[in-house]
């Protein structure tokens, strides 16, 4: 019986594995998740903005890492729609054309948003430094028509939007460095109050700037986009996505506390 523990075909464990991570993605449980003060931050000052606020949002990152930053993403621009206000987003990475599209599009019909009027896209420009600066001085100096082509004066929510000072808030979901650059341009030089989420393993440099105030608050990973959802009330993919997690690292647990069972067993029955 133990031998056959210790020698288990590894396409069973395999198996057991997929069945982890499927069955939490199509039937979430809604594991207990803690939320944290970055997240928080984020949340509240959302709140206290008022109705028509302008929020610049950044896709900044690539398609390999959408599974943790397109819940970040889409958790901030849910509670900027939910709470009525104006966003404008851009991208320092050439995937965020294709990548905002398809978010931002999606989560303004769930609210019935109207393009031009309650958001707009203005997607890629190269240059991270160099973008984010001639945004904060004058928008319209770099984008002159929108992602669809549309003349920038032709969107009526743009006739008042022309530098930092129209703007309320800047998030960035990012995967790279491009979070650096918004807090040394939009943050230190022109003040405007940043926030932003990243990938897991990019989270413990960007709290410097959490430490320091250059930034309001910090969504890190797909763990800090389920606490948003759980502040939004709105459980989506990265609740999902953690009760997966959870029962993959429960399923490791029990695999090398049986191992080890087995694994003595048999030495002691040898032994006999």
């Amino acid at each position: 019986m133990f031998d056959k523990i210790l020698n288990l075909d590894r396409r069973y464990i395999f198996l057991f594995v997929a069945l982890a991570v499927i069955i939490p993605l199509l039937c979430p449980v809604g594991m207990k998740i803690t939320t944290s003060a970055p997240v928080e931050n984020v949340y509240n000052f959302v709140n206290k903005q008022p109705k028509g606020s302008v929020f610049w949002v950044g896709f900044d990152y690539y398609n390999s890492t959408r599974t943790e930053c397109d819940p970040i993403a889409s958790a901030f621009l849910r509670q900027a729609f939910r709470n009525g206000h104006k966003v404008f987003v851009t991208s320092t990475i050439p995937d965020g054309n294709g990548i905002s599209i398809d978010v931002v599009t999606s989560i303004a019909n769930e609210y019935e948003k109207v393009y031009g009027e309650d958001y707009v896209i203005l997607g890629y420009k190269p240059g991270a430094l160099i973008l984010i600066k001639q945004i904060c001085d004058n928008i319209k100096s770099l984008y002159n028509t929108d992602i669809y082509g549309t003349p920038i004066d032709e969107v009526p929510m743009m006739a008042k939007i022309q530098n930092a000072k129209n703007i309320d808030m800047v998030f960035t979901s990012t995967d790279n460095a491009s979070f650096d650059e918004y807090v040394k341009v939009a943050s230190t030089q022109y003040h405007i109050p940043m926030a932003g989420g990243s990938t897991a393993v990019s989270v413990p440099k960007l709290y410097t700037f959490l430490n320091s105030g250059q930034i309001i608050g910090l969504v890190g990973g797909l763990k800090g986009a389920a606490e948003y959802e759980k502040l939004i009330k709105h459980p989506s993919t990265a609740t999902a996505g953690m009760d997966a997690q959870s029962f993959v690292h429960l399923l490791i647990v029990i695999m090398i506390i049986f191992a080890n069972i087995a694994y003595f067993a048999n030495k002691f029955q040898n032994r006999g």
